[in-house]
Parts: C-alpha cells; sequence; structure tokens
C-alpha cells in the first residue's frame, strides 16, 4: 500500500472511530497534530496562540464530521480552521480598536476544499513574512479587495498593491523551494 493511501485509511479510521465516541482516536487525531500545528499557529499569532488553539480544536471537534481524508491531510485541515480563527480574532481586535471593517468572508459551503490546502501551499505559506501571510490570505482565500486590504493592514490602497506584489513574489519563491528571507 503506497504511504498516501495508507494516510488516507488510518485517518479514515481515526476519523470513523473519533465520530463514534471512541476517545483513544480523538486523543490520537490530537496527540499526531498538536504540537505541529501549535508551532505553525504560534508563528503566526504569538499572544493569541494558546486562545486560538483552543478555539482551533473545539471547531475541529464539531466539524470532525466534514474533515475528508481523501481530500488532504488531518493536520493541514486543522491549519486551515486556525487560521481562520485567527483571521476572526484578528478582525475582532481590529474592530475593538476603532478600526474601520467592512470586510468579512464570504460563507463556507458544504463542497468548499479551502480548509484542505496542499501541503505544499501550507509549507509555503508558513514561510512567508506575517504580514506576507495575512496579505494574501485576506486577498485570495477570503476575496477580499485591495481597498479591504488596505484598511485592514493599514496601508494606503497603493501600499496594499505593493505588499500584494511582493508576497506573490515571495510566495513564488518559497512554494518552489526557495526562501523569502
Amino acid at each position: 500500500m503506497s504511504d498516501e493511501r495508507e494516510r488516507i485509511w488510518h485517518e479514515s479510521a481515526l476519523r470513523s472511530a473519533a465520530l463514534s465516541g471512541d476517545q483513544v482516536a480523538w486523543q490520537t487525531l490530537f496527540d499526531g497534530t498538536y504540537d505541529s500545528v501549535y508551532q505553525k499557529l504560534h508563528a503566526k499569532a504569538d499572544p493569541l496562540t494558546e486562545e486560538v488553539i483552543q478555539e482551533t480544536w473545539i471547531v475541529a471537534a464539531r466539524r470532525l464530521v466534514d474533515f475528508d481524508p481523501r481530500r488532504g491531510r488531518f493536520e493541514a485541515w486543522l491549519v486551515g480552521i486556525s487560521r481562520r480563527v485567527l483571521a476572526d480574532h484578528r478582525r475582532a481586535a481590529a474592530r475593538r480598536a476603532g478600526l474601520p471593517l467592512d470586510f468579512d468572508p464570504p460563507e463556507q459551503t458544504d463542497d468548499d476544499t479551502s480548509d484542505y490546502p496542499s501541503e505544499e501551499i501550507h509549507q509555503a505559506m508558513a514561510r512567508l513574512p506575517n504580514q506576507y501571510a495575512h496579505a494574501l490570505t485576506l486577498r485570495y482565500l477570503q476575496d477580499g479587495e485591495v481597498s479591504q486590504v488596505a484598511r485592514l493592514l493599514q496601508v494606503s490602497y497603493k501600499g496594499a498593491e505593493s505588499i500584494l506584489s511582493r508576497a506573490r513574489e515571495a510566495f513564488r519563491k518559497a512554494f518552489r523551494g526557495g526562501t523569502n528571507q
């Protein structure tokens, strides 16, 4: 059996068992991914890490039925959830700070596969500076307008265009295996 087919089989079995109430299966999913997801989140969210990681696992527990191992790794699915939770926390902080916000991510549909980024895309995004990753996420994963990216990053429209241009270039380099720093 190939490594990918074995992973799919293993994660499918754990998912089914966890959905049936098997605490050992849930603990296995948790233990196998917690440290990695925490590290990736900590690099992006430093002061919010604890709160965001807790909320990520709550969302994952509620939505485990939506996880499909054929569409991606459990860890990548969790990272997608954590990025959304982090974005929600940052938007809430911006609102509390009185920044003008009219940006809300699009509603998710049942066939939304954005929680399943390929491992290569996730790794490339993780290598980007926070501002670049945030700008690309707002613009392309959450379908934000450049003007919304500018407001959320507190830069001019031209500044947001420039950041997005540099972020795309850094992503291209990171995606090809290079570094952007």
